[in-house]
């Protein structure tokens, strides 16, 4: 594989902002809707970010 057709390959798997906008809100209201039966919060997302942190870290904490 040449160096172009690696370069072409990778622009056309790379997500638009759109894209990943639209898999944003899909991801949010499927999340709203199964999971938490209300709207998603800027809270849900510190405690969702808080969650990922302590995963990465090795640490178990609780999910409130």
């Amino acid at each position: 594989m040449s160096m172009r057709d690696f370069v072409a390959e990778l622009a056309g798997a790379t997500p638009t902002k759109e894209e990943l906008r639209k898999r944003y809100e899909e991801t949010k209201a499927y999340v709203e809707e199964h999971f938490l039966g209300r709207p998603y919060t800027e809270e849900d997302e510190k405690a969702g970010e808080k969650l990922w942190a302590d995963l990465e870290a090795g640490r178990i904490g609780q999910v409130r």
